[in-house]
């Protein structure tokens, strides 16, 4: 069969319902091989039916209307390109994944949590025999957490201190968490985890042992070292999502004005002007009550520091200024119990934390800013001692769309799907086999 080669042509060949039936049978990677071919595919690609048919490939039939109450999509095109077509990154300090959202699969590298050995190539991990598919990841140092898309939480790893949430008769398991109400968001460290309730309600599980208050279940002469199970935590307030870091907890309320944490606080870090740990959430002196505009993005934790993002695109920070976490303007090894404005940092869409380092994502996607000790990304020995802030780009000119942090890595994902990863790599984490000090190109086993 001789093709047309005219727009026009195709037109009298397929009529315009007949096309967007087509496209609508297409991935993604196809339909812009097709656009490219005319201005009536191009059109064609462009069309809102033909995206909502492959959203609703991934979010499953059921998905016939479409919910933005947030505002945070504005078409079936958007909610695919920012949600559901670019992989995602969590890492932890051996090991790495990486996801995407809606599928139920996962492709992991180093010394992961779900085998003994380390493997300097990301090798992919079926979750079909489980049943489920990952909305959202995290990672800790011996466990991998998962929210499925139904508001369900499965954990696997090594069950150390009552990190997987089952009893310790389960040394090590691929368990499914069995809540009574639906989760939205988990996040996890190396001592605890904890995850919100579609009711604002705060779980936690994991241990204390450093008797600081990380669980935030009570005082000093009322807490418990290892909770094995998930324990609601007793506040007024709901939230809305939640950080785990170094023996501290943080977490946004649901208007998104305040922030909560307890825990570990001899840095400051949790922000509430002193520096006693704290048993119980407590309110931090970040708020924006008093601001009609501005609302709470984002809330990332380090080791004693903790970042704050607001919708203005503005970067506060608090705890210990290691490296120049916290800015020039502090004194380098310092602590600050303050909310403090991070200068040369602005319009900010997303940020990241390591251990000693931080990323922040501009809103124009041009280039991934980066500081604190950066002596494991670059090879210049001036940056472990001052807060310089770089800016590191891909070499191809693709927009960054999405960053993630490891301990010591950091990862971004470009706008044609490509991953770069950059850091540390003694387990094979980053998934290439010799250590480098360059934005390396991510690939899985697969390819």
């Amino acid at each position: 069969m001789k093709f047309p080669a005219t727009a026009a042509a195709t037109s009298n060949l397929f009529p315009m319902e007949i096309l967007l039936m087509i496209f609508g049978w297409f991935n993604a990677a196809t339909m812009g091989r097709a656009a490219r071919a005319c201005k009536l595919f191009h059109v064609c690609a462009q069309e809102s039916s033909v995206w909502k048919s492959l959203c609703q490939r991934k979010l499953g039939r059921g998905a016939i209307s479409f919910n933005n109450k947030d505002k945070t999509f504005k078409d079936w095109k958007s909610l695919y390109i920012k949600e559901l077509h670019f992989f995602k990154f969590r890492a932890g300090s051996r090991y790495a994944v990486m996801y995407q959202r809606r599928c139920d699969y996962m492709y992991v590298s180093g010394q992961c949590p779900l085998k003994n050995t380390s493997d300097s190539k990301f090798t992919r991990v079926s979750l079909q025999k489980k049943g489920f598919k990952i909305q959202e990841l995290v990672c800790s140092e011996n466990t991998i957490t998962c929210l499925d898309t139904k508001g369900g939480i499965w954990v696997w790893g090594k069950n150390k201190k009552g990190s997987l949430g089952v009893p310790k008769t389960q040394p090590r398991a691929f368990v499914e968490i069995f809540l009574p109400q639906v989760i939205v968001q988990i996040a996890s460290s190396c001592q605890h985890n904890a995850f919100v309730s579609s009711a604002g309600d705060c779980y936690v599980w994991g241990s204390d042992e450093c008797r600081v208050g990380c669980l935030g279940l009570g005082d000093s002469s009322k807490a418990v070292r290892i909770v094995s199970k998930p324990t609601l935590v007793e506040t007024n307030a709901k939230f809305s999502s939640v950080s785990c870091g170094n023996h501290f907890t943080l977490a946004i309320t649901q208007d998104c004005r305040d922030v909560y944490g307890w825990g570990l606080n001899d840095n400051g870090q949790l922000c509430t002007g002193d520096y006693e740990n704290q048993w119980v959430p407590k309110r931090s002196l970040f708020s924006t009550k008093d601001d009609d505009i501005t609302t709470i993005e984002q809330a990332c934790v380090g080791l004693g520091f903790t970042l704050i993002l607001s919708s203005g695109g503005l970067v506060y920070g608090c705890g210990k200024n290691a490296f120049g976490v916290l800015g020039k303007q502090l004194i380098i090894d310092s602590r600050n119990c303050f909310p403090h404005q991070l200068e040369a940092i602005c319009d900010i869409q997303k940020i990241a934390t390591g251990y000693f380092h931080c990323l922040a994502l501009p809103r124009n996607g041009v280039g991934c800013i980066v500081w604190g000790n950066t002596s494991n990304f670059f090879d210049c020995k001036d940056s472990i001692y001052s807060p310089l802030v770089r800016v590191l780009q891909d070499e191809g000119g693709q927009t960054i769309v999405d960053i993630a942090s490891g301990t010591h890595q950091c990862f971004l994902t470009l706008s044609n799907n490509g991953v770069r990863g950059l850091g540390l790599n003694f387990q094979g984490q980053m998934g290439f086999s010799s250590p480098k000090h360059a934005l390396v190109r991510i690939s899985s086993s697969k390819e």
